[in-house]
């Protein structure tokens, strides 16, 4: 063992420490994870963007809970909608309405699949 070895530690060594210092990975929600780029001028207002994916997502994983439930033979209530409203725009500085129009579509589908799934 060298001296660099012995004042840094193995290579090996470090390696496992990094892999033991990641988190977790994410829960897996069934969405492919969205690339919301950043515009210069317009787009859609960034906070009514995460809020409204906020309450989407929300209520996704309140259908998925059910759809669990229902197939478990357990009771379940319908979530309620999220609403949907138009998202505010802004001059510069935005989220690209292309890039969070097909991402909504996508979880709209998504819930729909399952609501259907729920009658």
């Amino acid at each position: 063992m060298g001296l660099f070895s012995k004042l840094f530690g193995n290579k090996d060594d470090i390696t496992d420490e990094i892999k033991k210092a990641e988190k977790p990975a994410a829960q897996n929600t069934g969405f492919s994870m969205p690339i919301l780029r950043t515009v210069r001028s317009g787009g859609y207002d960034k906070t009514a963007v995460l809020g409204m994916l906020d309450s989407i997502s929300k209520e996704y994983m309140l259908l998925k809970e059910a759809s669990e439930a229902k197939d478990k033979g357990e009771s379940f209530t319908l979530p309620a909608a999220a609403d949907y409203a138009d998202i505010p725009t802004v001059r510069a500085g935005g989220f690209s309405c292309e890039d969070v129009d097909d991402y909504i579509k996508e979880i709209k589908a998504k819930i729909a699949g399952l609501r259907a799934g729920l009658r």
